[in-house]
């Protein structure tokens, strides 16, 4: 009788920790890994349901924003200058612009989304080719990392500034205070 029930509380151990390790798994795998680590549809499988990957053709509105398949985007962890904003080098928000337009224009965009905005535009990472447009944007010098909520590109905006690519070589108003100084009407 000893050895049944020792037997059946091995048992019952051996799959409480078992239990414990898949636990410990997926909260490892969903605490560690970052947006943009994994292809978008392993990403893609962890966000809500009405969050689906979004990919085609785009469209560019600003240095931040693309329209695709009807949805407004902006991208993540960038702050582009603003459209009509002007910076020593020229008018910076028409070059962001059309910078990004260069990286998007007759190529399959996909993006990632990871957060919706008050304006209600799709948060997301988005990659033409394997090549994060975020990324370029900035080390570009046509956007800034947006500190306020990601540290993602802090390291290409340092390269950017060094190089003066961009606004970089030049005097310019960060985008934030810029929109503060020239609210919308």
């Amino acid at each position: 009788m000893g050895f049944a029930r020792r037997a059946g509380r091995r048992s019952l151990l051996t799959s409480a920790l078992l239990a414990l390790a898949v636990i410990l798994a997926a909260w490892a795998m969903t605490s560690l890994v970052k947006p943009g680590q994994f292809p978008a549809e392993a990403v893609a499988s962890e966000l809500p349901t009405t969050t689906a990957a979004l990919t085609g053709p785009a469209t560019v509105s600003d240095g931040d924003g693309l329209r695709l398949n009807g949805e407004r985007i902006r991208l993540q962890g960038i702050d582009a200058f603003e459209l009509h904003q002007t910076c020593e080098t020229g008018p910076c928000g028409q070059q962001a612009r059309d910078a990004l337009q260069r990286l998007v224009v007759g190529r399959h965009v996909a993006c990632e989304p990871v957060d919706t905005d008050r304006y209600g535009r799709t948060i997301a990472y988005c990659h033409v080719d394997g090549v994060d447009l975020g990324e370029q944007m900035v080390q570009q010098g046509h956007a800034l990392a947006f500190r306020r909520y990601s540290r993602e590109y802090v390291d290409e905006e340092d390269q950017a500034r060094l190089s003066r690519a961009g606004a970089w070589a030049g005097d310019f108003d960060n985008p934030a205070d810029w929109r503060r100084a020239h609210p919308r009407g």
